[in-house]
């Protein structure tokens, strides 16, 4: 099942992709360029740490609201 999360971490990895090219496009010496692909590679890692938790969240809150619904319904 392809999933907004799944587009969300394309995009990011696109993104980040374009930074890396850059940064070895530009940057030639390995030693200035190294710390900088660490940053890169630190807000890869965060980004998609981001999306993944709002995905859970937004699952959660969903599962609790069709709980909820469905309780409703049983009342009656």
């Amino acid at each position: 099942i392809i999933t907004s999360k799944f587009y969300a971490n394309q995009a990011i990895d696109t993104f980040q992709g374009a930074k890396t090219a850059f940064l070895n496009s530009v940057v030639t010496e390995d030693k200035i360029r190294a710390p900088l692909q660490s940053f890169v590679d630190a807000q890869t890692e965060f980004a998609k740490e981001m999306v993944r938790i709002g995905d859970e969240v937004f699952t959660q809150s969903v599962t609790y609201l069709q709980n909820q619904v469905n309780q409703t319904k049983t009342k009656k």
